[in-house]
Formats: C-alpha cells, sequence, structure tokens
C-alpha cells in the first residue's frame, strides 16, 4: 500500500497565509487542506509529525478525526505559540501513519513575528 499526499497550491493554506504577521506568545491553528493521493484510507492513527527547523513554535498535532479514503480531501491542522523573538519562522510536518511511517510529502508554517 502507497502512503502519500498532495494539495493544491491555491487551497492548501485554510488558515494562515505563508508569511503572516502573528504577535509573539499568541496562539494559533494551522490548518491544510490535503487530498489523499495513496492507495490506503487514512485512519485517526494517522498524525502529523515535525520534521524540522524552528522548533521554537511548540507545535502540537491535531489528531484526525474521520477516515479518508484515496482521493478524498482532508484538513489536518497543529496547534503553535509564536515566539516572542521578533523574526521569520518555519515549522516543517509529515503525516505519519499509525506505525509511525511518514509520508514522503510535507507541508509547512512559516510566519513573521512582530513585535
Amino acid at each position: 500500500m502507497k502512503a502519500t499526499l498532495s494539495y493544491n497550491f491555491d487551497t492548501v493554506n485554510v488558515t494562515i497565509p505563508h508569511a503572516a504577521k502573528i504577535r509573539g506568545g499568541k496562539k494559533f491553528t494551522k490548518t491544510w487542506r490535503v487530498i489523499n493521493n495513496g492507495t490506503s484510507t487514512w485512519n485517526p492513527n494517522y498524525h502529523l509529525v515535525y520534521t524540522g527547523r524552528d522548533n521554537e513554535m511548540s507545535g502540537k498535532p491535531i489528531p484526525l478525526d474521520r477516515y479518508v479514503k484515496p482521493t478524498e480531501e482532508a484538513e489536518i491542522s497543529v496547534q503553535f505559540v509564536a515566539p516572542k523573538k521578533v523574526g521569520t519562522y518555519t515549522s516543517m510536518w509529515q503525516m505519519a501513519d499509525g506505525n509511525g511511517k511518514t509520508f514522503p510529502n510535507s507541508v509547512h508554517v512559516t510566519i513573521v513575528v512582530k513585535s
């Protein structure tokens, strides 16, 4: 079984556009709209895992709340806290199956923390 996801660049960012300006210390939720373009159904054991960049954002993935069949869209989210230091931050995430095996594609959020 092949596990992968894809997205449409025009609709992937449901919340928090690229390089959004966010106040330091503010909590926010980033949601991406993705497509299951693999051959297996995603279940609630599938989840996002942090794969690098600025861990200062303390991301906490929100569990998948339904089954997502191949070709279906789903919204996946992570709750963050913006760092307090002014700057630009990026956090990368990959979907993983119930055994922790990650998909080859990733999603990311980039924010600009203002004073």
